[in-house]
């Protein structure tokens, strides 16, 4: 779901943990994260900041963290009991959770 704003954004987002848990340095688990990012930044010209990577990183951590919430709180309430919605509350957010803010 791209949208208008700093292209990093989503790379921030695709470089999410959440995406490869068992190998963190291989996002998606397709390529090594550098080998990713040198693609990356070849085919869409734009020059990586890591400073600002660093930062969409972070962000994509507490925007997936309100996204798991709301499914938890979603199914728990009953007002959407649909699989999905548990699974993205217990798996994700405890991941994120364990590993970002302990």
């Amino acid at each position: 779901m791209a949208h208008i704003g700093d292209p990093l954004e989503d790379l921030g987002w695709a470089l999410s943990e959440i995406w490869c848990w068992e190998k963190k340095e291989t996002p998606a688990y397709l390529i090594p994260r550098e080998e990713a990012l040198d693609i990356w930044a070849q085919e869409s010209k734009i020059e990586i900041n890591k400073d600002s990577l660093f930062w969409w990183e972070l962000f994509a951590c507490v925007k997936g963290l309100a996204i798991w919430i709301s499914a938890g709180h979603e199914f728990s309430t009953g007002s959407n009991t649909d699989p999905v919605n548990l699974f993205s509350a217990w798996v994700p957010g405890r991941y994120t959770y364990r590993n970002y803010f302990r």
